[in-house]
């Protein structure tokens, strides 16, 4: 997808938002390490400084490469 919206400058990223404090990401009696306010904070965050260097690119929501 990154390769064929390239030509129409569409910017392509995939992120991990990380283990978020939800309702499946609590299961089992265990608290995950942040809220969905502190993930997404994070998120828009990465993605206001996403430059075409990243397209095609997998993060994590810091804007750290997630290889794959």
């Amino acid at each position: 997808m990154a390769v064929d919206l390239e030509s129409d400058k569409i910017l392509v990223a995939q992120f991990c938002p990380g283990w978020v404090q939800t309702d499946m990401g609590n299961m089992g009696g265990k608290v995950a390490a942040i809220t969905v306010e502190e993930s997404t904070s994070a998120l828009v965050n990465a993605m206001s400084k996403l430059t075409k260097e990243h397209n095609g690119g997998y993060f994590d929501r810091n804007l750290r490469v997630i290889p794959y």
